[in-house]
């Protein structure tokens, strides 16, 4: 009976022994995958600071998109003006010369 007593104490140390690896294994696991999980909520919180970097310079190149545009219709603007007003000058200057030079000619016709 002592035969069997140590077989049976035997095979439970080997069940127990092996229900304790079975563990340690499954702490292990459960080791790495909380590792995991930290590592990616520092990645997705790296992220999220990333995009809402992101965000706000796409809204500051929002706004500093209008404002060159605007700054360039403006000078567009001053432009488009200039070349009215020199077209008109030289308008001006031509119908001016034009009508001169027909005055004159009318004078020198009707005097000669």
């Amino acid at each position: 009976m002592d035969n069997s007593r140590a077989s049976q104490y035997t095979t439970m140390r080997s069940q127990l022994d092996y229900v304790h690896n079975d563990v340690n294994q499954v702490v292990e696991i459960m080791k790495d995958n909380i590792i995991k999980v930290i590592e990616r909520d520092d990645k997705l919180t790296q992220m999220d600071s990333k995009a809402k970097i992101l965000s706000e310079d796409g809204m500051q190149f929002e706004t500093t998109t209008k404002s060159v545009l605007r700054q360039k219709w403006w000078k567009n603007v001053k432009i488009w003006i200039i070349l009215i007003i020199l077209l008109l000058i030289i308008i001006i200057i031509v119908v001016t010369v034009t009508v001169t030079l027909t005055y004159q000619q009318k004078n020198d016709n009707g005097t000669g």
